[in-house]
Order: C-alpha cells, then structure tokens, then sequence
C-alpha cells in the first residue's frame, strides 16, 4: 500500500501539468508544422495541376499588398517516381514533395486548380510540361521579377512552362502592380534603390494572383473545405 500524504495529493496535478507540457514540447507540439493540422491531399490529382498558398516567406507580405490577394505562391504538380512532386520556383527551380510545398505554406492552407478545357485532350500533360520545367531546373530565384530566363519566379515558372500550349493569363506591367503601400517601398528600396538601380514600370510581370484568377482554371480542391483551415 502506498502512503499518499496531503503535500503529495496538492503537487500530484502539478506534476501531472509539468510531465503533459514536457511531453508536448518534446514532440514539436509548439512547431510550425502543426499549426495547419494534418495534411490532406486531393484523391483526384493530376498531372499539370496548379498548386497555391500563402507563402510563408519574408516577401509574401508585400506581394499580398501589391496584388491584393493572399496567393501569393504557386507550382505545377507532377507525378514523378511515384510521388506527387511541386515544380516551383524558391531558392531555385526544383522540384519539392508536395507535402513539403504545402507544409512551408501558412496554416497548410492551400488550393488547386486545372484547365477546363486542356490542350492535350486525353493524353497525359505530365511528359510535355515535365519537358518544359527541365529547361529551367537549377535556376536562382528571381528577386528582381525580371521576364528573362535567367532567374524564374514562382509565378513566372507556372506561365512559362504552360505557355507552349496554353496562356494561362495575360501578362501585366509592373505598373499594374500596387506598389504605394510600404511593404512594396521597403522592397523597392532594399532591391534596387540601395543597390543603384530602379524599378521598371514596363517590366513584364505574371503573378500568382493573376494565374489563380485566370479564366481558363477551374478550383479541384481547397483544403479549408477539408481540414478547416483558416
């Protein structure tokens, strides 16, 4: 029989509460892998779809002032080896596991879309637009959203490979973009006006806001519908 005195029947929820916390915190219970709950996959992918979230990069702040929209990341999905891979635009043009690409976006929340009318009938998109991102695999991100092949955006990346068989949207200027508010000007000044140089309002530039509005997709998935993300 065990002696349970008084003292030990008051600090017995108390260590109880400690050993819980200790237990949560060594099992990541605080990391940002959890705060969008578990990831749930669409059961129809397909070759070609086209991936968005809200990115969770130093940049994706100002790119939601400068285009209003909380998209502000995209990729192509692609069936490689037997997994579902993200062709994106980060670091460099490479390709991610989906789950990967997801797990950096905010809260895990994110949608997919697919041409209502595909340009390659019944065949599979996967080979051809496959093609397309090996022109570009291996080149650094481009911080500066020039049209050249040089350095890829994410947006940049989706447009280009899909542009031999279809326009997913209409390119805009750098003009079009919001670029009054301060998130925008600190960009502006940290990339080109300390380095000497100046934004080109006629630059070409493909945002992810404009390709998730584009006409030609139709919404597949959105995990909020799912999972209850916010």
């Amino acid at each position: 029989m065990v002696n349970v005195t008084l003292f030990d029947m008051v600090l017995l929820p108390v260590r109880n509460l400690l050993l819980v916390l200790l237990l949560l915190f060594c099992t990541g219970f605080s990391g940002r892998k959890e705060e969008g709950g578990a990831i749930v996959l669409p059961a129809d992918l397909r070759n070609g779809d086209i991936i968005f979230l809200q990115s969770s990069s130093r940049q994706s702040s100002t790119l939601e002032e400068a285009t209003h929209s909380r998209w502000t990341h995209t990729g192509i999905i692609l069936r490689r080896d037997n997994r579902w891979m993200v062709a994106e635009a980060a670091a460099t043009v490479k390709y991610t596991p989906i789950e990967e690409f997801i797990g950096n976006g905010k809260g895990h929340r994110f949608v997919t879309k697919r041409l209502e009318k595909s340009p390659f009938g019944s065949t599979d998109a996967g080979p051809k637009l496959a093609k397309q991102v090996a022109r570009f695999l291996g080149r650094p991100y481009d911080i500066h959203f020039k049209w050249d092949d040089e350095t890829i955006y994410c947006s940049e990346l989706v447009w280009k490979v899909y542009q031999p068989f279809v326009s997913l949207s209409k390119p805009q200027r750098m003009r079009d973009m919001d670029l009054a508010g301060p998130q925008a000007k600190r960009m502006i000044e940290e990339r080109y006006t300390r380095k000497g140089q100046r934004l080109n309002p006629d630059e070409t530039v493909v945002t992810p806001a404009a390709i998730f509005n584009s006409p030609r997709l139709v919404q597949v998935y959105d995990s909020r519908d799912h999972r209850g993300a916010k």
